[in-house]
């Protein structure tokens, strides 16, 4: 996450353009946006494409507990990978120890260590970024 970015709740403009970007897809008002769930949509974002986070987060919209929920539906999709086609092709979905098997240690290392964190609770999670920021910052 770039060191410069402020959350600001009542300002959705400070929210990164990939997020907004996805926020306004998905259908959730800029406002609902916590700095957990922002965050928590960077970090996706950087697994899995756009427009499947778009898509999870818009499954997730009608659940009291939208976090929660957009955290299973995301892990999901990663579970679940489909290679794109062309346009009128049918996606095909790849077998997911193949999948798996052609990642690079550190991205195996990096799903495994995604795959960590969806099984915390939020408080968890929301500790162990806050552990994983102050690492970064040296503090």
């Amino acid at each position: 996450m770039p060191e410069s970015f402020a959350f600001q709740a009542d300002a959705p403009e400070s929210l990164p353009e990939v997020v907004r970007d996805t926020v306004r897809s998905a259908g959730l008002a800029p406002e609902k946006v916590t700095p957990v769930l922002c965050r928590t949509l960077m970090q996706w974002l950087e697994v899995l494409p756009q427009p499947v986070v778009t898509d999870a987060l818009r499954r997730s919209l009608d659940s009291p507990h939208l976090l929660t929920v957009f955290r299973e539906k995301a892990a999901e999709a990663l579970r679940r990978p489909q290679v794109q086609e062309p346009a009128g092709n049918t996606p095909v979905v790849r077998d997911e120890q193949a999948l798996y098997e052609s990642l690079s240690e550190s991205d195996r290392q990096a799903l495994r260590r995604q795959s960590l964190l969806e099984c915390l609770t939020d408080a968890e999670y929301q500790e162990e970024l806050i552990r994983r920021f102050r690492h970064t910052r040296g503090g």
